[in-house]
Parts: structure tokens; C-alpha cells; sequence
């Protein structure tokens, strides 16, 4: 098992699924890979879906599903599901063409208008390409 997400109702149930963190012990492998996501944080391609960046923008493109597009189509090879999403999206994303420049401070430290110009370049493409 990799990941857990416990779902619970009562204390006792919080505190038995707290439990299992005490005395954590982690493998070389997994403290090294720890670091590498700590410290080149701005090379991944996960968006945390804060929506800090929502606050930010005056033209108010849907950033967190255009980014969790950028995931499917770089990270998972996904290209149906990153097209999907593209399409989802009610506000313009080739606003961020036409800004002169991006005010968003990504947590994460993505450059926001870098990717979302790089990722709606699939809106145009014909969808039997992502069959």
C-alpha cells in the first residue's frame, strides 16, 4: 500500500487512524525522493489546486483545471482526459495571450502563462488525434 486516505466519524477512529504515523520510519529511497520533490518543487507537474491563483487573476481563467490539464497530458499521457478538461473550462484561457504580464505568485512556483498557453494548444487539435 502506498497511499491511504482514511475517511472516519468519531474521534476514536481519528485517533486509530493517527496511530499509524507514530514511529514513521522511511527507506533511504523514500527520503531521497522527499528532498528531490522539496527542492525541484517548480519541475513537477502537480498542481495543488489551492486556487490562490484564482485571487490573483483579473482575467480569471479557470487555472486549476487548466493546470490539472497539464498534469493529464505530461504526466499521465492522458491527452482525452487533458482535452476533457480543456474543453470544461467557461472562461478564455487565450486571455493569457493577451496579457502583457502574468501577476499570478503560484505557490507551487509554476510559471501559470508559460503552461496554460502550453497545454490549450490541444483545444485545437481534432479530437480522433486522442482516440
Amino acid at each position: 500500500i502506498h497511499t491511504t486516505v482514511p475517511g472516519f466519524t468519531t474521534f476514536d477512529q481519528l485517533e486509530t487512524n493517527l496511530s499509524v504515523m507514530e514511529d514513521l520510519t522511511l527507506t533511504p529511497e523514500e527520503k531521497k525522493y522527499l528532498e528531490l520533490v522539496r527542492t525541484n518543487h517548480k519541475e513537477s507537474l502537480f498542481c495543488q489546486g489551492c486556487g490562490t491563483c484564482l485571487e490573483q487573476c483579473t482575467i480569471a481563467p479557470d487555472i486549476p483545471t487548466l493546470m490539472r490539464s497539464y498534469m493529464y497530458a505530461y504526466g499521465y499521457r492522458d491527452l482525452p482526459a487533458a482535452v476533457r478538461n480543456i474543453k470544461s473550462v467557461k472562461d478564455n484561457p487565450i486571455a493569457c495571450a493577451d496579457c502583457s504580464s502574468c501577476v499570478v505568485d503560484c505557490q507551487m512556483g509554476f510559471d501559470i502563462k508559460e503552461k496554460v498557453l502550453d497545454i490549450i494548444r490541444l483545444r485545437d487539435f481534432p479530437q480522433e488525434f486522442f482516440a
